[in-house]
């Protein structure tokens, strides 16, 4: 059922064509749903006697009208080395790329989308830090889209890849193979995941606003609660607070990845997920510079991690592109990511610490603060404006304190193996960053007064992938220095005025 292609303008012979005929139905459905509060209002306040009916029914047929109108107004066609697209009823807009800067292919198929046989298609082109460098076709047949993600990824054959392919993994890679896949254990990480956090954390803080409405006898008395009332709350929240902590985000993790598979393909890695609103993620694997580990410290204490992908064209400001496993155990996230990688050392091999000196850093950015408030705190409580009940939360913060500079300084740390530069660094957010060396472009030394004082800075190697750089925080500058030269030599040397400081201790 796939539209034909129109005539019109066209570029070395090729014509434009149509999104799927199908979308002649999903098109004044999806206007309708954005028109259907200006639908609603002008039946409710029409005049009850009908008179206005023509104008009521013409409000409710306009959206149609309207959707129907973007569907013809949407033409594409890929000739000569570029893909064009021109949207637009009123005001008309025309973006060409070339195919050479388009890096990922995503499927997204709503549940009507599904019903009809459809997929949207996203096309990561590269220049997605600016928000807009994505092109989407909504939507194609899937056949016609498997047919497009074939033209726009074209890669090397599997046979090329298996032979050139560095692996230490003791066989060659094969494609069409399934590295991970769902198990529906993973969920119990899902309560563990920043987003999993939010619910319970913000019904915290609104219990303690609560409890500071019944905080004195006099508001207790204005809200005439009796003690059944009180319990009556109080088993309220653990409920609410069991439900949002625990149910809500295992049964979120479940619908967003449901069906979860990686799988390894001739050109691409590829990523399906989804319940309800199903997606396909296929990641050209020439440009896949690298990876991410996120161990935050939740994660950690579960036997957790989640895997993403530091790759050219993944839109800064929204990373799912980039996810190639959702929170899972451990032992699965490494094995995927040396997969992805081809060498095991850069996922399991120890890494080199920073010295006393970071660690010093770390203890006393984690402390001051908290005795600084501690201070605070006691002359606010001596002056009368706290209540000396308060001055018993500081001693935990202390405490807390202390374990999180402990990790900070325990998961410090930086390698370079013979193809790979691996730093990680942090604690409640934590995340061992693997970059290949032959994707480096630059590097950036900064230093700030305490670092210089005792020797440290930051070396910052710049990729065209991810978020474009990976950091090594607070490593000693002799090391940094060496890491830079041996990674990529002569990129950093030529800038030296000291060669003898490049000399490894």
């Amino acid at each position: 059922m796939s539209e034909p292609p129109v005539s019109g303008p066209a570029v070395g012979e090729q014509p434009w064509q149509r999104l799927d005929r199908r979308m002649l139905i999903v098109e004044p459905i999806r206007a309708i749903k954005d028109f259907f509060p200006l639908i609603i209002a002008a039946f409710l306040f029409g005049r009850s006697d009908f008179s206005d009916l023509p104008w009521q029914l013409l409000v409710a047929v306009f959206p149609i009208g309207w959707g129907l109108l973007r569907f013809w107004a949407t033409r594409f066609r890929i000739s000569e080395g570029r893909l064009e697209l021109q949207t637009g009823l009123l005001n008309r807009q025309r973006r060409s790329t070339s195919l050479d800067r388009i890096r990922t292919v995503d499927f997204t198929a709503s549940p009507l989308h599904r019903v009809l046989g459809l997929t949207s298609v996203k096309m990561g082109t590269g220049i997605s830090s600016v928000g807009d460098g994505d092109l989407v076709l909504d939507g194609l047949a899937k056949e016609r889209a498997e047919q497009m993600r074939s033209e726009l990824l074209a890669g090397p054959s599997a046979q090329e890849i298996e032979e050139t392919a560095g692996s230490d993994l003791g066989q060659a890679p094969r494609t069409g193979e399934i590295v991970a896949q769902l198990d529906p254990k993973w969920a119990k990480y899902g309560p563990l995941t920043t987003t999993g956090l939010v619910a319970p954390l913000s019904l915290i803080g609104f219990l303690i606003y609560l409890g500071s409405e019944f905080g004195s006898s006099a508001d207790f008395t204005k809200y005439r609660l009796d003690s059944l009332a009180i319990g009556l709350i109080a088993f309220i929240s653990v409920v609410l607070f069991f439900v949002l902590a625990i149910v809500v985000p295992i049964a979120g993790y479940l619908v967003a990845n449901w069906g979860f598979r990686l799988t390894r393909e001739p050109a691409a890695w590829s990523v399906s997920r989804g319940l309800f609103t199903t997606r396909r993620t296929h990641l050209d694997r020439e440009r896949v510079a690298g990876v991410s580990i996120g161990e935050e410290l939740p994660l950690r204490l579960a036997g957790g991690a989640r895997l993403s992908a530091i790759s050219t064209g993944i839109n800064l400001l929204s990373d799912d592109s980039s996810v190639l496993l959702p929170a899972a155990s451990r032992g699965v996230v490494d094995k995927a990511a040396a997969e992805v990688l081809g060498v095991q050392s850069p996922v399991s091999a120890q890494l080199r610490k920073h010295g006393s000196a970071a660690a010093t850093r770390r203890w006393t950015r984690a402390l001051i603060p908290v005795l600084g408030l501690a201070v605070a705190a006691g002359v606010a409580t001596w002056l009368g404006y706290l209540p000396t009940w308060l001055l018993l939360a500081l001693p935990v913060l202390l405490v807390l304190a202390a374990v999180v500079a402990w990790d900070r300084v325990r998961m410090l740390g930086h390698l370079l193996t013979e193809s790979h530069l691996v730093f990680r660094s942090g604690s409640l957010s934590c995340d061992r960053e693997i970059l290949r060396t032959d994707q480096i472009i630059g590097w950036n030394f900064t230093s700030n007064p305490f670092q210089r004082r005792v020797g440290l800075a930051n070396l910052v190697a710049t990729t065209a992938g991810g978020s474009q750089s990976i950091t090594a925080i607070d490593i000693p500058l002799e090391a940094a220095v060496a890491v830079a030269n041996e990674a990529v030599p002569g990129l950093a040397s030529q800038f030296l005025a000291e060669p003898t400081i490049t000399k490894t201790t």
